[in-house]
């Protein structure tokens, strides 16, 4: 995988060779020839064509041919929701999506989530050391995983895991572990390895290992919750695994699949957003100033309400720009059910279609290129807005966006507008500027050391 050590770099070479569209074999895709663009006109027209039923070429990855491999899953067909397509996808998405993507449930859920980041400041106060680092062997990574998850479950599961919590259940901390681990094994094991024609390597060995740890523990939690609402189900809280487990065309199984992949992506793709938002303020310092002016302005020293995390159109910006600069999700796919022209060339059913965002990201509207700069956010007009919005799609768009995309923004929100109002934010001396690896979600690595300083009004 040495050409995703750097995701910024290995595109923008790509860029300087290729232009804004090509086609290319994609590794994604086990090698399979598809169409990669980079301007946001060609990008709209994708998702305007889309169907109601998005199709998927499979990736030929290794958790795919391990669904294959292995019962129940290989009989009942069964993939990550992420990895669907058909009736199949539509039907397990509709029995998620009513909870994560409705405006009031999210609503509901936003006093909770400021309550999980009240905790996660407990936690970064109990284990800074005397130098104001998170002391080892934890690093912000653990910090930003374990908000990450604490935060999806309350929408999953309706209630707290105690993620954050002194004593730290240990299946919780193995979930974690093994979801972090899950993208980095998986990606490891090539295409051109044995695995992919029916034998085995190494790599894929451990990475099966962790993946079926992983569903163990998701059944567990199932389980737990089903044998204590079992009798009175009415009475549990409101959550998606509620929903499911009242769907009579949701078995145990799609359940426990369902809810691993949820936690898996939900946890991964809010934890490393924070993480590159962490660095990013602490690599500019008057951007993180102005963003903690704004929040004492809107929310004062009191605790953070749905009202004041929806009032912080400066932190939303500096999200936005960073998802733009170092995004968390370096391209997204489709493919079309029919044939179709993009760009003034004809494309055939069937054909795999990936947005290169590193190339959208560094054209018109947006003037600073690599350089962090949040303000622009805030003076685009209409039309610029929107191409700006395709440019830095973090969670998609259309009818495969992401279903916890809502929930997502708003943990991101109330962490940094729970961390800055607490900390100066800088990095350590010998800062080691982390590089963005691929590895299905883009991880600064090596994890971005920082300095949380307390601020003086503490």
């Amino acid at each position: 995988m040495e050409e995703f050590q750097n995701i910024t770099s290995f595109y923008s070479k790509w860029n300087a060779k290729y232009g804004p569209m090509c086609r290319a074999p994609l590794a994604a895709f086990g090698g399979r020839e598809g169409v990669v663009i980079g301007d946001t006109t060609e990008m709209d027209e994708v998702f305007k064509k889309e169907g109601k039923v998005p199709g998927f070429v499979p990736h030929g990855t290794a958790v795919e041919e391990w669904f294959k491999r292995n019962e129940p899953y290989k009989s009942l067909g069964m993939q990550f929701l992420f990895n669907m397509e058909g009736e199949a996808w539509i039907q397990q998405r509709q029995a998620v999506q009513r909870k994560l993507l409705s405006p009031s449930v999210v609503k509901e859920l936003t006093p909770v989530i400021a309550d999980v980041a009240v905790d996660m400041l407990k936690w970064v106060k109990r284990n800074l050391g005397a130098d104001n680092t998170i002391q080892e062997p934890l690093t912000t990574q653990d910090l930003a995983f374990f908000y990450g998850f604490e935060a999806v479950n309350t929408a999953l599961y309706g209630t707290r895991l105690g993620t954050l919590d002194e004593d730290q259940p240990t299946e919780t901390r193995d979930f974690i572990y093994s979801a972090r681990q899950l993208f980095i094994e998986a990606s490891q094991c090539r295409v051109d390895q044995a695995w992919a024609t029916g034998g085995t390597t190494k790599e894929f060995e451990q990475m099966s290992k962790t993946l079926q740890r992983m569903l163990n523990l998701s059944d567990t939690y199932v389980t737990r919750y089903r044998e204590k609402f079992q009798n009175n189900l009415e009475q549990a809280p409101e959550s998606v695994l509620k929903d499911l487990m009242q769907n009579p065309d949701v078995t145990e199984i799609q359940t426990s699949l369902l809810l691993a992949a949820l936690m898996l992506a939900g946890a991964d793709t809010t934890a490393n957003s924070i993480l590159w938002l962490l660095h990013n303020f602490a690599l500019n310092p008057e951007v993180q100033e102005k963003a903690r002016q704004e929040i004492f302005d809107v929310m004062g020293d009191g605790a953070a309400s749905v009202d004041g995390l929806n009032s912080l159109p400066y932190l939303k910006a500096c999200i936005m720009e960073s998802w733009r600069l170092t995004p968390t999700v370096a391209h997204n796919f489709r493919v079309l059910e029919h044939a179709v022209e993009i760009g003034g060339y004809d494309v055939p059913a069937g054909t795999p279609i990936l947005f290169n965002k590193v190339f959208a990201s560094r054209q018109a509207p947006f003037s600073e290129g690599d350089e962090f700069n949040p303000n622009q956010w805030l003076h685009f007009n209409k039309s610029e807005m929107f191409s700006a919005n395709l440019a830095a799609l973090n969670f998609g768009r259309g009818v495969r966006m992401c279903p916890g995309a809502r929930v997502a923004k708003v943990e991101i929100v109330a962490a940094l507008g729970t961390l800055l109002r607490e900390f100066r934010i800088t990095p350590v001396e010998d800062y080691e500027h982390p590089q963005p690896t691929s590895f299905g979600v883009v991880m600064p690595m090596p994890p971005p050391k920082l300095i949380f300083t307390p601020l003086q009004s503490n």
